[in-house]
């Protein structure tokens, strides 16, 4: 049993960027996004300021 943690309320920023790889690396952080975004989505959180 972990204490709850005062932080907790706070805001997340996540950057996903496809680094090397070419189109195969876009691809899969597309994919990221989209698992990450659904998951959100889910938990009830909100997401905003996407940008492709």
């Amino acid at each position: 049993m972990i204490p709850k943690d005062p932080e907790d309320q706070k805001n997340c920023v996540m950057e996903l960027r496809a680094g090397t790889g070419g189109d195969e690396a876009s691809i899969f952080a597309g994919n990221l996004f989209e698992m990450y975004s659904r998951f959100c989505e889910k938990k009830g959180f909100f997401v905003t300021g996407c940008r492709f």
